[in-house]
């Protein structure tokens, strides 16, 4: 699913470490195999179910696109980033992320989805989850920005299709190899903390 030609301002280029001249790396986009949906689905229940259905919605997605929903067993996951004991600051594990990355990349150019948790709140709801993920996205597709490097994802979270797939929803890609970046549908900033291992059914 990689994108033969870069639309990024640069020219594309056939170098040994990627297809665009701007970013030297290759571009994926899977939206034409893989579809966005809404979490607020009445086949999860009630508003109250759906309020927190992000994971079975990004499950969904995925078994739509061919694989298995994800494990939550630390072996099948990077745990990316976690809060402190205080729940006052993120501390991104560079080791961990660098490897999630490369594994994204390697998901994408076999044409699959990938989902990740992200934190958008310190100390959310009391810390959920492993006290630190408060919500769950669809990666889709890679690209640059002027050379800064993106992961553009679905975001399950809003009732409004142009917003939860629109192509501002961008996770840029750090210095400490962290994914940072805002969701269209109301401008909260994510930070990727868990990328699920994909499972073929």
């Amino acid at each position: 699913m990689k994108i033969k030609d870069c639309n990024c301002g640069g020219k594309s280029s056939n170098s040994a470490a990627g297809n665009c001249a701007t970013c030297h790396e290759d571009h994926y986009d899977v939206t034409s195999t893989v579809k966005w949906q809404t979490q607020f689905d009445a086949k999860w229940g009630n508003t109250q179910a759906q309020n927190v259905a992000c994971k079975k919605t990004c499950d969904d997605i995925l078994n739509k696109a061919g694989l298995a929903s994800t494990s939550k067993v630390d072996a099948d996951k990077y745990q990316t980033a976690l809060e402190n004991e205080k729940h006052t600051s993120l501390i991104i594990n560079s080791a961990v992320s660098k490897q999630a990355i490369e594994y994204i990349n390697s998901q994408l150019k076999a044409g699959n989805p990938v989902q990740v948790g992200v934190d958008h709140a310190l100390n959310y709801k009391g810390g959920i989850n492993e006290g630190t993920t408060d919500h769950f996205v669809v990666i889709i597709g890679k690209g640059c920005d002027g050379g800064k490097i993106y992961y553009r994802f679905y975001d399950v979270g809003t009732r409004h299709e142009d917003k939860g797939s629109s192509t501002s929803n961008k996770l840029f890609l750090g210095s400490d190899s962290s994914l940072k970046g805002a969701t269209a549908y109301n401008g909260q900033n994510y930070t990727v903390t868990q990328v699920r291992k994909n499972k073929k059914k």
